[in-house]
């Protein structure tokens, strides 16, 4: 009797104690994804670096990075609290899936002139705004036609001298609204110089197309990041930038150093600090 008592006895402790290991362990997966430590966790997914570029009358270019590769896409309307229109990455768009990248480049298109737009990111399937309200923009007077094409491209690399594509081109003149470009599987980048509206979108950018200071940024997430300074004598093609390098090519001499403390002048300003996210959990709740 006292045998079969305890034979009762164990049975139900070792099943307890699954039990127990089973809630742990599902307990470790929540917090590590609900408080910030897992991959898939908030500051993961979090978008850095969001930048607004390429407005016009009728589109926008949105930008950012994250820690880890992850889909991106924004909703975006007229209403702040009905933003309904979903705007997809622009390799999405070419491909017609939906991909993960840590470097992300969306365009949205078909837009109202002089409208205010309104838009949240959306990152991995989370969703994240700025500092607790939708990120806004608002788009500029339709002109005429823009003067003759001058276009600006060249060739961005890694580190290990490989093609960079999905690296973003960011190019900023003086008084000028600031344009981007990303950057195709060959490590190629291109866009025109023409279509430059100045700072306030009123009408396209002035400026001499030979002694123009260009600055331009190279964003590759992890890969790095590169600062360049060239002039519109000097830009088709730009000589090739090296994530990780710094370049001054308004020398004949181009010259080629290590990143250091200096950069260019380049001055678009994320709309979300670098290591900030739009809440303190990072997330739209």
């Amino acid at each position: 009797m006292i045998k079969l008592s305890l034979n009762k006895f164990h049975f139900p402790t070792a099943l307890g104690l699954l039990i127990l290991l089973v809630a742990v362990g599902v307990g470790l997966y929540w917090v590590k994804n609900k408080t910030g430590t897992g991959p898939n966790s908030a500051p993961a997914l979090a978008p850095k670096q969001v930048r607004l570029t390429n407005v016009t009358d009728t589109g926008f270019s949105v930008s950012w990075t994250t820690d880890q590769a992850a889909t991106g896409k924004i909703k975006v309307g007229t209403d702040e609290k009905n933003l309904k229109d979903q705007v997809l990455d622009d390799r999405d768009q070419l491909s017609g899936e939906t991909g993960s990248f840590e470097v992300h480049y969306l365009t949205a298109k078909n837009l109202k002139a002089n409208t205010k737009y309104y838009f949240k990111i959306e990152s991995g399937g989370r969703a994240f705004d700025n500092q607790g309200k939708p990120f806004e923009i608002t788009t500029g007077p339709t002109l005429g036609n823009p003067p003759p094409a001058d276009p600006v491209y060249g060739t961005v690399l890694t580190a290990g001298k490989t093609p960079a594509e999905g690296v973003i081109v960011y190019v900023n003149l003086a008084n000028a609204a600031p344009l981007s470009a990303l950057v195709k599987s060959g490590g190629n980048w291109a866009l025109s110089l023409s279509t430059a509206r100045t700072a306030d979108l009123k009408s396209y950018l002035t400026y001499d197309a030979q002694a123009t200071i260009i600055n331009l940024l190279a964003q590759g997430g992890k890969q790095g990041t590169a600062p360049a300074i060239t002039t519109t004598a000097n830009d088709n093609p730009v000589p090739d930038i090296t994530l990780g390098q710094s370049h001054d090519f308004r020398a004949i001499a181009k010259t080629e150093t290590p990143t250091a403390t200096g950069s260019s002048s380049f001055s678009l300003e994320p709309l979300i600090a670098q290591n900030e996210v739009s809440t303190p959990s990072g997330e739209v709740t």
